[in-house]
């Protein structure tokens, strides 16, 4: 009977998943650059934007519009990235969770105990809705299956009521709160492939392929934030789910979705993690550039939320680094949060990167980070051919190496406006940050190109003196 089921299942999803991927395609590794991904033969470059982890499950009580309004203002803005956890491990408040609690008996936070092997077919449901929706926006959702960050402690945050505490102690593995003979107490054992709550942790796995594998954009994560431990374990833990996601995949006649840790690293293992000023977000994003892996910086370290100005510079900090960036917006679960000015200001300032990329018709498939070549500022360039520079606080650069003829033009990333840059010196207009790109003309010339935005420069007008 199982075998039959799961023959119908992968018939079911082979038939769907033909029809979406005839139209769009699932984000990979560029064939031609480690560091870049790729969407429907096009190399393509993801800015993400993303509220507390929980934001579509735990933290949430509207499962009928909130998803509706938070993708709708991300597109609106130009944002193509969204993270967030398809279980934060507990039930938190009447939050939805991906198992029935059928009882007998109580869990710890006084209602029937969880029976895993009986599936919320209701959250399921939900988040076919989630990432379907967020398909037709053109927003690919990077999911993590499994939740680590609650298991930190026995009991993190005590409320004196216990269906809104969060901790170890209210996990569905934990003993105490399901019906199967689980139970979890540690963080070795939670992360044990040995331990028989493995075994529970793929079926959960396997569940969510079959209900969102047939969808194209989905990047699919192991686990929030697994504890490393001394002896290995994690990685072996992180391992062989990894590759049991992908094998599942293919048993169900689907094509693979990347998966986090194995082809993109952790957002915790990524530098920019904790908040840190821009410029050194820059330099250890070039340092490990040489990782040959897609970087993706994010912020979430904490509850407080970065200013605009510094979620636009650390978004160019991490393009000039040869990365990209998902920056954390904890508040953003509540929907006066996402209309706030605030939110907006973040949004759109990312948004421009997108748009500067497209407007000038930018494919960063070979670029690399290229400070040496600049005498101010930030640089990615394909050197002779193209650059882009970002000078945080104005003023003048050199560029050396410039080809015999070349195009010069100014982005304003507070704006989004491009303008005609002047031949050497290349001098930006105020002390406020800018981005100048430069490139051979094209030939034939670029299709929608609008030479209102270009200057042409000569070998004579680079070896002018522009520092």
């Amino acid at each position: 009977m199982i075998a039959k089921s799961r023959w119908l299942i992968a018939l079911l999803l082979a038939a769907s998943a033909a029809r979406i991927l005839a139209s769009q395609g699932i984000p990979s590794i560029h064939p031609e650059d480690p560091h870049r991904l790729q969407r429907d033969g096009q190399t393509w470059y993801p800015v993400g934007y993303y509220p507390a982890l929980g934001a579509l499950t735990t933290d949430q009580n509207d499962y009928a519009t909130y998803y509706k309004t938070l993708l709708d203002t991300l597109a609106r803005h130009e944002i193509n990235y969204l993270r967030n956890a398809f279980t934060m491990g507990q039930q938190y408040g009447n939050a939805i969770v991906p198992y029935q609690r059928t009882g007998p008996g109580t869990a710890a936070d006084g209602r029937p105990k969880y029976d895993l092997s009986q599936f919320n077919q209701a959250h399921f449901d939900y988040w076919f809705d989630v990432v379907s929706y967020a398909n037709k926006k053109n927003i690919v959702v990077q999911i993590p299956l499994l939740d680590f960050w609650h298991n930190s402690r026995w009991v993190i945050e005590k409320t004196g009521d216990p269906t809104r505490e969060w901790g170890l102690k209210y996990d569905f593995y934990q003993g105490r709160n399901n019906i199967n003979g689980v139970d979890v107490n540690t963080h070795g054992e939670w992360l044990d492939p040995a331990d028989p709550v493995f075994e529970y942790q793929k079926a959960l796995i396997a569940k969510a392929i079959e209900t969102l594998g047939g969808l194209p954009n989905i990047v699919w994560e192991v686990a929030n934030e697994p504890k490393s431990l001394p002896d290995g374990r994690t990685d072996a833990w992180l391992a062989q789910l990894a590759d049991f996601i992908t094998r599942y995949e293919k048993s169900l006649g689907l094509k693979p979705h990347l998966v986090v840790p194995r082809d993109i690293p952790r957002h915790e293992d990524t530098p920019g993690h904790w908040l840190d000023p821009p410029a050194r977000v820059h330099a250890e994003l070039v340092e490990r550039f040489s990782d040959d892996q897609p970087l993706i910086s994010d912020n979430d370290c904490c509850v407080e939320t970065p200013p605009a100005d510094y979620r636009r510079h650390k978004a160019w900090a991490a393009l000039t680094a040869g990365a990209h960036v998902s920056l954390f917006h904890y508040l953003l679960y509540d929907t006066a949060i996402v209309h706030s000015p605030d939110a907006a200001e973040g949004m759109r300032y990312l948004g421009f990167l997108n748009r500067f990329l497209r407007a000038r018709q930018i494919d960063l498939a070979g670029m690399a980070p290229a400070d040496r070549l600049v005498s101010r500022g930030w640089a990615l360039a394909r050197a002779g051919e193209e650059y882009v520079i970002y000078l945080p606080s104005g003023g003048r650069t050199r560029v050396h190496d410039l080809p015999r003829t070349f195009v010069a033009t100014w982005f304003n990333p507070r704006d989004g406006s491009l303008s005609p840059a002047t031949c050497p010196p290349f001098t930006a207009a105020d002390r406020a940050d800018w981005v100048l790109h430069i490139r051979r003309p094209a030939s034939p010339p670029d299709k929608g190109a609008d030479p209102r935005h270009e200057t042409v420069c000569g070998n004579g007008d680079a070896e002018n003196d522009n520092d």
